[in-house]
């Protein structure tokens, strides 16, 4: 596939493109497309209009025939990922160990892809960015396997490097015999209702991101509230040591909720308003230590020792293992955006209609006893080496924007 044909059939890849010109405000993308041959006039790649018809004549976009201008333009263009190349391998991966690939990927259950389908899409998912060999298993037995330009952060797609403990779907109740949101009570006691629509969905679940759940989960939303908000996909890169197995979790969250606990013990000795340990102290200090509070609005003479310990804490937890990083892309997303799917062997019949109606042809099984079937999820998550990253990325033209990795 050469790059002329794989814009004019994606126009996630084209906006993506377009996005990267009017980032190259010296012109260094163009010139180095026409230098080599990928386009005649670099007066028409800046405009995005055009991109649909731009006169792209190299016959093949590999890293076998076009080394150093391939190797230059990963480093330029976030929708090179999505190039499967003729078959060659994906150059996010290179020198990266097979099953220590990051890869994005949204779970739900059969119901719920269901209801997407039903009202258009899925409003402000979230999207794990987890290791190949340990996927994500939990929220629903389907994956929906993210392109990479899905997961790469710009403004409306924040990245965060850990689970983000955000907004939830909103209350549907039914109303005068259809599905409504729930919004809550007027100043004078009357119920609030909104139609079911995918867009008031989203303007219900978008905007801040970490810890917006409504719901305290100790050293874990502490953590959310702390935890690096990336700014391109090669940071992201640079920190997939930091996620780990799902199977590892259970014991790193026990160890920082002890330590948050003790540190709710050493701190009641300074509390200005409590003299005693009472219930629900432990979520109130976990609130007090979040970046935007003064621990002297609430402490009197913590002495240094506390001081460097507290400050240790919160170090040691933003780097502390995570099962996956999350994005949040801030708007309804597609079905059809999604570069395959992941299901159970036992998959019904209208699943697989859902997943082909909207283009999701790249599908796996998993589960299955028979010949030829996937075991696990992580054997059937090989199969999208073309969606996976790891190295290279987008780096030159994000960070000269970003000045910073992360």
């Amino acid at each position: 596939m050469n790059l002329a044909e794989m814009l004019r059939g994606n126009p996630l890849a084209q906006k993506r493109l377009a996005d990267n010109f009017a980032m190259d405000q010296q012109g260094d993308l163009a010139r180095m497309m026409q230098q080599h041959g990928t386009v005649q006039d670099p007066a028409r790649v800046q405009e995005p209009q055009a991109l649909g018809n731009l006169p792209m004549d190299v016959p093949q976009y590999t890293p076998d025939n076009a080394p150093d201008f391939s190797e230059q333009l990963m480093n330029l263009m976030p929708i090179a990922g999505m190039l499967k190349a003729g078959g060659k391998v994906n150059p996010y991966l290179k020198g990266v160990a097979e099953g220590d690939e990051l890869i994005g990927m949204h779970n739900l259950s059969a119901d719920n892809l269901a209801h997407a389908q039903e009202i258009g899409g899925l409003p402000v998912p979230s999207i794990g960015i987890a290791k190949a060999n340990a996927p994500l298993e939990g929220f629903g037995d389907i994956s929906l396997i993210a392109r990479q330009d899905m997961v790469t952060p710009g403004r409306g797609n924040p990245v965060v490097g850990a689970d983000a403990y955000s907004k939830r779907y909103p209350n549907i109740v039914e109303h005068n015999g259809e599905d409504k949101i729930f919004k809550g009570f007027t100043n004078s006691g009357n119920r609030r209702y909104a139609p079911h629509t995918l867009d008031n969905v989203v303007k219900e679940m978008k905007g801040p991101v970490t810890d917006t759940e409504g719901w305290n989960y100790g050293a874990g939303s502490l953590r959310s509230n702390y935890a690096p908000k990336f700014r391109t996909l090669e940071g992201i890169q640079k920190a997939r040591d930091q996620v780990v197995p799902e199977k590892n979790m259970p014991a790193v969250r026990e160890e920082m909720n002890e330590r948050l606990f003790g540190l709710a013990d050493d701190l009641l000795p300074y509390d200005k308003h409590y003299k005693k340990y009472e219930l629900g102290y432990g979520d109130t200090v976990t609130a007090r230590l979040g970046p935007k509070e003064r621990l002297s609005d609430y402490y009197e003479g913590i002495p240094p020792e506390l001081s460097a310990k507290i400050s240790k804490f919160k170090k040691e937890l933003v780097d502390s293992p995570t099962a996956y990083f999350e994005a949040k892309p801030q708007r309804g997303v597609q079905l059809q955006e999604f570069g395959g799917a992941i299901v159970p062997d036992n998959v019904d019949a209208r699943t697989l209609e859902i997943l082909k109606r909207n283009g999701i042809e790249n599908v796996e099984r998993y589960g299955g006893a028979e010949e030829g079937k996937y075991k696990t999820k992580a054997e059937a998550m090989k199969q999208f080496r073309d969606l996976m990253f790891s190295t290279g990325g987008s780096g030159f033209l994000a960070s000269q924007l970003s000045g910073q990795d992360r």
